[in-house]
């Protein structure tokens, strides 16, 4: 009666193992169907506009150890409309080297069909506040 309450018992293991290993399995699938719809639902590329915008504002904020992030303010026409974008610059720097200056013209870009939605592309001309000819 022994041998087979001990059999018995290692069935209920290996049984209950399996279905461990079973939902294990099941998982894995369902982790790798999830991330090839993740993948396979990409949006389509858009077609974008650019434009030159007009920095009208900068506003350094204190990241710590003396250096800084940069929020930058800047407006912009199209189609007669005057619009509005900000940028966070992610690089840090200290307060004497900053990268963007009011007066400076960006480069930016936005969809066709929402013009509110612009995105920095490249700084095109720096104005520098230090250069003055005599």
């Amino acid at each position: 009666m022994q041998t087979h309450m001990s059999k018995e018992l290692v069935n209920r293991k290996t049984d209950a193992n399996y279905s461990i290993l079973e939902k294990g399995y099941l998982f894995k699938r369902i982790i790798i169907l999830f991330m090839l719809f993740a993948v396979g639902c990409k949006e389509k590329p858009k077609e974008y506009k650019y434009c030159m915008a007009y920095v009208y504002k900068t506003e350094p904020t204190h990241w710590g150890y003396g250096y800084f992030k940069e929020f930058v303010y800047y407006k912009f026409d199209y189609n007669n409309k005057e619009y509005k974008g900000k940028y966070k610059c992610n690089k840090l720097a200290s307060i004497y080297s900053l990268r963007f200056n009011e007066g400076d013209s960006i480069l930016i870009k936005f969809p066709q069909n929402d013009v509110s939605k612009s995105k920095f592309v490249k700084l095109k001309y720096m104005k520098s506040k230090n250069f003055h000819l005599n």
